[in-house]
This record gives C-alpha cells, sequence and structure tokens, in this order.
C-alpha cells in the first residue's frame, strides 16, 4: 500500500468515528460497486460538496475498494475529485501530490475523464502560482484531450478555462473568441450552469478593460441562475466579483453589501479562500475610509489562509495591503519588517506588477515615518517602473494615444533630472530646508503622476465614446447601418478574392407596427433590443448583425453553407420563445421573416444582393411571415 494511501485510510478511520451524515445518492460499503461509484462520482460533479471532509473521507474508501478489487481506471477517476476538492479547499500541495501519483495510472487504464480532470488541475495550480505560460499551455492539453474524448461538456469547460487564463493576459480577442465556443455548446447542453459561468467570465474580460457597468450586467445574468438553482460556491465567487466592480467605480456602500453576502457564504461552505478574497477587498474599503485598525485585521485574518493555500500572488499583495495600513497608521517600525524581504519576493512572482506594488509601498511608507529622501528615490523606481509597463502596453493604443504618452513621459523625465539637481543642491543646507524641499519634490511628482493618469484616461474614454458612437446602434448595441454595410464590403471583397461564398440576410419583425400602436412604443423598443439579443446569440463569431432600419435587420455571413441557414432561423425562433416581454400578453409570439441571397457571377454588386433579400424577405412575408426565403 502506498504512503498516500496510508494517509487515506486513517482519514477513513477518522470519519468513521466521527460518524459523518452520509447524503442519500452515496453508496453503502456493503453495496459498493464499480457503478455505485461512478454514479456518485457524477452526482458529485453537477453539486456543490457540502461537507468536504466526509465526502474526502468516502472517497478515500473508494480509492481502496477500486485498488483491492484492481480497478485502475475507477481508482484514477476518484483520485480526480478528490483532487478537486482538494484544490477548491486551497491545498494545492496535496492536489499536486494526487495528481502525481494518479495521472499515470490514468494514462495507463486510458481513463479519458480522469486525464481531462487532472489536466485541468494542473492548469488552475499553475496559473494560482502566476505561471501563465505553463498555465496555457496545460489547458491547451487539456482541450486536446477532450477533443479526442468527443466529450462536448468537457470541451466547452477547456474553452471556459482557456478563455479565463487568455482574460488575465491581457488577450481578451482571444479569450471571448474561446468563450462564445463555450456559449455555444452549454445552450446546446441546456447547461444553465454552465451558461452563467461563461457569462461571469464575459463579465470578467468587460472589467479588465474597466467597463464595470457591463460587467455587472452580465454578472447578474449569471447571479439569477446560481441564486435559483441553490449553487452557493459559484453564487459566492459572482458576489464577490460584483463587490470588487462596485469598489472599481468607488461605489463602496453597494461593494461592501455584496463582499459580505459572498463571505458568508464562504463561511457557511468552510470555504476559508473564499472568506480570505472577502475580508482583502472590504480591507481596501475600510483603508479608504481611514478605518486602518479593521483593514488591518482583515488583513491579518486572509494573510495565512493565503499562505497555506500556497497563493503567492495573493500572499504578496496582502503583505503590500499590511505595509501600507501599518504606515498610515503611524506604526512605522511593523511596515518597515514586513516591507523589507518584499523586494525579492516581488522579482521571484516574476511580474513587474508586483515591483510597482513594492515600490509605491516603499514611498509611501517612507514619506509617512519623514524620510523624504528615501521617499523621492521610491518614487522614482515607481515612476520608471510605470513607464516600462505603459511601454509593454504601446502597442495596444492607437498611434495619436503613443506619440501624447511619449511627450508626457520626456515631460516627466526632465521634470524628475531637475529634481534631483535639486536634491543634489539641498544636501549641503540645513536639515530642515531640506525636509521641506523633498517634501515638496514629492508633491510635484504626485501632482505629475496625476496629470499623467488623468490624460491617458481621458484619451481612452473619449476613444471608446467615439468608437461605440460611430458603429452602434444607441437601443439595441448591434452595429449601426453604416457599420454594418462597411463590413459586408468589406467581406464580400474577401471573398471574391478568395474565391469564396458570401450570403446576405435581410431580416424583419412580423407586424411590428402593431405592437408599436397596441402596446406603446416603450413595449416596441423592448422587442427591439430582445430580438437583437435573441439574432446576435445565433451567429457564429465572423458573421455578424447589424440594423438597417426600425425593425429592419441585415444578416452578413461569409462562408456559409446552404443548411446553415435554417439552423440561424430556428435558433432565432427559439431564443424568441424563451423570452417574456413585459407590456405583451404571454401568448404574444414575437416572430420574423428573412430573406437570403448570395454573390453570383451576375450578383457582384452589394446592392444588388441586398436587393434581392429584400426582395425574398417581402415573398416570405407574402407566403404567411415566421419563415425565410433562400
Amino acid at each position: 500500500m502506498q504512503s498516500y494511501q496510508v494517509v487515506l485510510l486513517l482519514s477513513i478511520l477518522l470519519a468513521a468515528i466521527c460518524q459523518p451524515i452520509k447524503a442519500a445518492d452515496e453508496p453503502t460499503e456493503s453495496k459498493i460497486t464499480e457503478s455505485s461509484i461512478r454514479a456518485h462520482l457524477k452526482s458529485l460533479e453537477e453539486a456543490d460538496i457540502s461537507d468536504a471532509k466526509a465526502q474526502k473521507a468516502l472517497l478515500g474508501s473508494y480509492i481502496r475498494f477500486a485498488d483491492e478489487n484492481n480497478l485502475p481506471g475507477l481508482e484514477a477517476s476518484v483520485a480526480a475529485e478528490l483532487a478537486s476538492i482538494e484544490f477548491s479547499q486551497g491545498h494545492l500541495s496535496v492536489a499536486e501530490k494526487l495528481i502525481g501519483e494518479f495521472l499515470p495510472l490514468a494514462r495507463e487504464s486510458n481513463e479519458a475523464n480522469a486525464l481531462i480532470s487532472f489536466y485541468y488541475l494542473k492548469s488552475k495550480i499553475a496559473d494560482r502560482r502566476s505561471q501563465p505560460d505553463q498555465a496555457l499551455t496545460l489547458g491547451e492539453q487539456m482541450l486536446d484531450l477532450a477533443i479526442a474524448a468527443n466529450t462536448d461538456s468537457k470541451i466547452a469547460d477547456a474553452y471556459i478555462l482557456l478563455g479565463q487564463l487568455l482574460t488575465r493576459v491581457n488577450r481578451y480577442k482571444e479569450a471571448l473568441s474561446y468563450l462564445q465556443k463555450a456559449l455555444i455548446i452549454v445552450e446546446g447542453l441546456d447547461d444553465q450552469l454552465g451558461v452563467s459561468i461563461v457569462n461571469s467570465s464575459i463579465a470578467s474580460i468587460y472589467g479588465a478593460l474597466n467597463e464595470q457597468q457591463k460587467a455587472i450586467e452580465y454578472y447578474q445574468r449569471a447571479l439569477l441562475y446560481l441564486q435559483a438553482s441553490g449553487e452557493r460556491f459559484n453564487e459566492s465567487i459572482v458576489l464577490f466579483n460584483i463587490g470588487l466592480a462596485y469598489l472599481i467605480l468607488e461605489e463602496n456602500e453597494n461593494a461592501k453589501d455584496y463582499l459580505k453576502q459572498a463571505m458568508e457564504i464562504s463561511k457557511e461552505l468552510d470555504d476559508d479562500l473564499g472568506v480570505a478574497y472577502a475580508k482583502m477587498r472590504l480591507a481596501k474599503i475600510e483603508s479608504q475610509q481611514g478605518n486602518y485598525v479593521l483593514a488591518i485585521t482583515y488583513l491579518q485574518d486572509a494573510l495565512p489562509i493565503f499562505k497555506k493555500a500556497d497563493d503567492l500572488r495573493m500572499v504578496y499583495v496582502s503583505q503590500i495591503a499590511l505595509v501600507r495600513n501599518f504606515a498610515e497608521d503611524g506604526q512605522h517600525q511593523k511596515a518597515q519588517q514586513m516591507l523589507s524581504p518584499l523586494k525579492d519576493a516581488a522579482k521571484k512572482l516574476n511580474s513587474i506588477d508586483f515591483e510597482i506594488l513594492y515600490f509605491l509601498a516603499l514611498s509611501e511608507s517612507k514619506s509617512a515615518a519623514g524620510d523624504f529622501e528615501a521617499a523621492y528615490q521610491a518614487g522614482r523606481n515607481y515612476a520608471e517602473l510605470l513607464q516600462q509597463q505603459h511601454e509593454q502596453e504601446k502597442e495596444k493604443s492607437l498611434t495619436e494615444m503613443r506619440v501624447k504618452f511619449d511627450t508626457l513621459q520626456k515631460e516627466k523625465e526632465n521634470r524628475l533630472l531637475t529634481q534631483e539637481n535639486q536634491l543634489k543642491q539641498l544636501k549641503l543646507s540645513e536639515q530642515q530646508t531640506r525636509a521641506r524641499v523633498n517634501y515638496l519634490i514629492m508633491t510635484l511628482f504626485a501632482l505629475v503622476a496625476i496629470v499623467v493618469a488623468i490624460l491617458l484616461l481621458k484619451q481612452v474614454q473619449l476613444r471608446k465614446m467615439y468608437k461605440r458612437m460611430a458603429m452602434r446602434d444607441e437601443l439595441t448595441g448591434a452595429y449601426n447601418r453604416r457599420a454594418i454595410m462597411a463590413f459586408a464590403r468589406r467581406r464580400m471583397l474577401e471573398a471574391r478574392a478568395e474565391g469564396g461564398s458570401f450570403t446576405l440576410a435581410v431580416l424583419d419583425l412580423d407586424l411590428f407596427k402593431q405592437i408599436n400602436d397596441n402596446y406603446g412604443h416603450d413595449v416596441g423598443d423592448e422587442v427591439l433590443k430582445v430580438f437583437a439579443q435573441a439574432a446576435q446569440s445565433a451567429i457564429r463569431a465572423q458573421d455578424r448583425l447589424g440594423r438597417i432600419g426600425g425593425e429592419e435587420w441585415l444578416y452578413v455571413l461569409p462562408d456559409t453553407e446552404p443548411q446553415y441557414i435554417e439552423v440561424i432561423f430556428q435558433r432565432v425562433n427559439q431564443q424568441l420563445g424563451k423570452v417574456h416581454i413585459i407590456g405583451l400578453p404571454r401568448d404574444h409570439k414575437i416572430t420574423f421573416s428573412m430573406g437570403v441571397a448570395s454573390a453570383s457571377p451576375k450578383r457582384q454588386k452589394l446592392k444588388d444582393i441586398i436587393k434581392l433579400a429584400d426582395n425574398r424577405l417581402y415573398r416570405a412575408k407574402e407566403k404567411g411571415r415566421n419563415q425565410y426565403v433562400a
């Protein structure tokens, strides 16, 4: 018997002494068979773990049963579920030990689901340990295994994982592509939990792009299902993320409310990591409001949990936050003691973000202690690292923004050089005068940094605003007429150059005028919004939807097979059938008609293709509506 199995046996004996309550679907010892164990494993995949200690003991007994009966595939599957529970509790080292011991067994027995689960956990552990490249590589290997096994639910899990990992390294376009693929699969499986997870992941992308209100909208969609279905663990995560979004928006009371809700659920579930994350963010709010003692208490509660979970990123961030709060509270000795080892720790984490946090905390603590010269030097290092970070991100900005940014950076460098010369001269002066001048230099430095930040923020806000105004329909958020026509022209030219197919579809809501006349334009506007969402959800990533008139829409469908038209039509109808619009009778069915046309040797102009699609739309209307003509 191997060393880990000895530990498991001891856990089983301990659990038996404590007499845990057994779930209804757990097989009794006398009934244990391979099929009953696999059925129980399936039930664990679809539910929150309410009593992790009892479940771990039970899984340990399953591993012993599989080992004694020479069932290596079953043994690997049970070990994968046990590793998943250990990971969810933050026991990364224990999860790694299980993976190392049972992954070879999964390979030898060709147990596909266990292999997929092990690679999923390896990727999540690498991500938790700030190893993004390794996490992505493992995630891609998981996807390959899921595709080879031809298991839709596992493929969707892999797409979601890759979407989340790519979001963390700012590759938002690729992340969104994976999440859209996942959404198609989970909707096809009618997996509402999967839909909520995808919505939550998309919300994370909007949050990373600083569109917090849009992020909150997607989080709320996910929350509705989770609260209705009793998925408490996932509910706590979404509540935490909504609180985080409100924190960024500086709506502190809303942030506190959601974070405390998340923390209470985490306490109910014995989810120590969830509690620690919530306390970490609550500490930030209390610190902003000047409640440094309470902030320190929250952080001191969270830090040992992060250490136990071996979460190096959060350990570092918690320590930096403690330093800053000790300094603000006048506990300068404690701040310096904690700060000393953090410089080397930042380098080990291999991210410029952590070094920036270090020098910012060093500057603030030195300034609070009255050591303005050291504070100034730390501030310079902080500014230089910020400059490096901006340089790394410059290719993501427009040329005009880059030019303005470079100009501001040069001005800032000139000011810093001037301040440095002043500092050297002031060193010859009396100590009191030098302290006042150093304080003035730090003030000027802070003002320059604020001006740079404000200008950059304004540029980003203006760019986003103008882009939305130029490309989007104000009511529905879909492409407007100008944008969809420009897109159609580009795709038509590409299809002609590459020899590909090019298809358009004109859509029109049936009897829309009657809805406006009978129920009002507010209800009509809601119908348009719902239709836009349904129509957008039915097409592929390379397709586009645009609003070209009041209730008239245009699909641009490059490289589209004829049979896909009917799939699109049916998907839109299915989505419309699921939605009830307030103000409309429940039995009022929203329908639409569609005309489809493709480019051909005789039809090379966009206006001719649209005209033909429009004519076919009217034929669909004449034939009784709620159909398409292609």
